[in-house]
């Protein structure tokens, strides 16, 4: 005779039929196993029941009065307090029709009657192991989801924190360079540009990592101004000046002014992150890089477009995501991979309801453009 067994990780399991002889004998059956069972004759009550207390699988009569098992599963899935619940379903009928049904409305097993007692066991209990390892995976992914929100929030606080020395650093470099009472050989002048060129470079990487997690957490307010984005180019192409050396840096417009509603901070960094990539992808002596400035409909774009190392087309499509860029830098696949300069980009142009893309360049080299709504001219 087979004596009851004791579960140590009881499963409560509700059993859908409307012939009271299955569900006893479904019940005695799980029971003896020690599983906790319940009991419904017919959809409405099994919905209610599940309603009020859910269980942790469901065995499911496909053929019932009123509501049938395909439409009680429907009504379960299209729940998400109960989606995530595994319905096993059962029937006298072997149609394969029948069992298609079954599993496209969310079943996950289908029984026919008459079965094997240690088949159907083995089965409800697979699922409620494959359902209890879904559980730990979810409780597994919020865990780590929490630790990566308080290393960002770390990172991040040390990030801020090194803003201020670097400031220091670049102020007392600027002060070495406009003092007049100190004389500096040529040589110690192009050092002091190099190390105020380095010193600023590592400031807008801050700046940038801390614009990105603000954009992402979309808690960055944009200041905006009508602005002339042609001028606002030939800003940045003078500020570029220390760091271009011998290449040369054009500006082709045909439309100017070209007025656009923007943060003159993130779009004059965006520019700037865009034609920095240009020169470091461009030889020093041949180097070329253009800017140009055109009106499309309602948008302006820009486009700027350099001789040097083509990004792998294969890249296009991601390269402006923060973590392709890490698998782009650790795999050796690009050429001074930007690191946060492109995924800052994307969201600062998002921000602004803009695009920003990259294309191959017509003879060689790459041309990323920006597309940005146009405005009025100021006060429009």
């Amino acid at each position: 005779m087979e004596t009851e067994q004791q579960n140590p990780h009881t499963a409560n399991i509700l059993i859908v039929d409307d012939t009271p002889a299955n569900l006893q004998f479904l019940a005695a059956m799980f029971k003896l196993r020690g599983y906790k069972t319940r009991a419904a004759l017919n959809g409405e009550l099994a919905l209610l029941a599940i309603k009020n207390e859910p269980p942790d699988l469901i065995l499911l009569d496909v053929h019932m009065p009123d509501i049938d098992g395909i439409e009680v599963c429907k009504r379960l899935k299209a729940d998400p307090l109960t989606t995530d619940i595994p319905i096993i379903f059962v029937s006298g009928e072997h149609e394969v029709q029948n069992k298609v049904k079954a599993f496209s409305s969310g079943g996950v097993d289908y029984i026919t009657r008459p079965f094997q007692i240690d088949d159907m066991i083995s089965r409800v209990s697979t699922h409620l192991d494959l359902q209890k390892q879904r559980a730990q995976l979810r409780e597994t992914l919020m865990k780590m989801q929490e630790l990566e929100v308080l290393r960002d929030s770390f990172v991040h606080m040390i990030i801020h924190d090194l803003r201020n020395p670097l400031w220091g650093i670049e102020s007392y470099l600027e002060l070495i360079k406009s003092d007049e009472s100190v004389s500096l050989s040529p040589k110690i002048t192009k050092y002091l540009v190099e190390a105020q060129l380095h010193t600023t470079n590592m400031i807008d990487m801050i700046n940038s990592i801390l614009d990105v997690n603000r954009m992402e957490s979309a808690t960055l307010t944009l200041d905006l101004m009508n602005t002339d984005l042609v001028d606002l180019c030939n800003q940045v192409i003078r500020g570029m000046e220390p760091m271009r050396r011998s290449r040369a840096i054009t500006l082709d417009t045909q439309v100017s002014p070209a007025n656009a509603m923007i943060d003159v901070g993130l779009i004059r960094r965006l520019i700037t992150n865009l034609v920095s990539h240009a020169i470091r992808a461009t030889p020093e002596k041949e180097g070329q890089i253009n800017l140009s400035i055109l009106q499309i409909n309602d948008v302006i774009r820009i486009n700027v477009t350099d001789n040097g190392y083509p990004i792998l087309t294969e890249e296009h499509h991601n390269i402006f995501e923060k973590y392709a860029q890490a698998n782009i830098a650790l795999s050796g696949k690009g050429l001074n991979a930007p690191g946060l300069g492109l995924p800052f980009c994307k969201l600062a142009a998002e921000a602004h309801k803009g695009r920003i893309g990259i294309e191959k360049a017509a003879h060689a080299g790459n041309t990323f453009w920006l597309e940005l709504p146009i405005a009025g001219p100021p006060g429009y």
